[in-house]
């Protein structure tokens, strides 16, 4: 695994639950966000609009 792509997985693993789960199944394991959602029993629109701001915004906030 390159040096970014683990520094990426190191600092996703640092966010609570489902947070970390929903950035780690996007953006590591590239699943679609139709998928994630039917798998985690998150309606598309509630995933997309408004887990993925809070999760990118903590994200950044680490």
């Amino acid at each position: 695994m390159a040096e970014a792509q683990q520094r990426l997985v190191d600092k996703i693993e640092q966010l609570p639950e489902p947070y970390a789960t929903v950035l780690t199944r996007r953006y590591i394991h590239l699943e679609r966000f139709e998928k994630i959602a039917v798998e985690m029993n998150y309606s598309y629109y509630y995933l997309t609009k408004r887990m993925m701001a809070v999760a990118i915004k903590k994200y950044v906030e680490l």
